[in-house]
């Protein structure tokens, strides 16, 4: 899989949005790629997986948490993953709608199986991945991370990208808004050649 670079942060905002996306995102100290989903049930409590049922390249594992004030967390794992099923991506959502269990241009008309969400205490609109969190105005994240490299009213999308001989990872965090206030974080690491 690869992935296109939209847009570059602007001269001199580089550094920031390096330093705040250097390594791979986390949330409750399970991180992309170098955790699996055995160890989001580990730190969070059973949760039972569910393929997403979609066709090869979006074909996932996918397991969810909510929080008693209805935040969701969700955590996926690329079924085609290289590096096993290392974790590819997790979300932190305000209510479970919210919630993508697939890449939407992957669907071809199919609909995603969801998993049924384990209530966890750890949960809760308080998360936050790369000093981003449920509830910060579009002026904290930028403040955080710098300006975004795509920008749209409703998201703001950071990306880095890391070389390593042949192959480059992909750092992709989206902070989606409603009202100027965060109300979806998704992560993903992608590995591509």
């Amino acid at each position: 899989m690869t992935a296109l670079l939209l847009g570059r942060p602007a001269f001199g905002d580089e550094p920031k949005l390096q330093t705040a996306l250097a390594q791979l995102p986390s949330v409750l100290g399970v991180q992309l790629a170098e955790h699996q989903l055995a160890d989001v049930e580990k730190k969070l409590g059973p949760a039972k997986p569910v393929n997403n049922g979609l066709r090869a390249a979006a074909e996932a594992e996918n397991v969810c948490y909510r929080g008693a004030d209805g935040t969701v967390l969700l955590f996926g794992a690329r079924i085609e993953n290289a590096h096993g099923n290392g974790l590819t991506g997790f979300q932190i959502v305000r209510d479970l709608k919210m919630a993508h269990y697939g890449e939407e241009d992957e669907f071809d008309g199919a609909q995603p199986k969801k998993p049924a969400c384990a209530a966890s205490k750890l949960v809760s609109r308080k998360l936050a991945t790369a000093g981003v969190s449920l509830g910060q105005s579009r002026a904290q994240v930028v403040e955080k991370l710098g300006p975004p490299t795509v920008e749209t009213a409703a998201r703001l999308k950071y990306e880095s990208h890391t070389e390593s001989g042949e192959w480059t990872t992909t750092i992709a965090l989206a902070v989606e808004l409603e009202k100027e206030k965060v109300v979806a974080i998704r992560a993903a690491a992608t590995t591509s050649n």
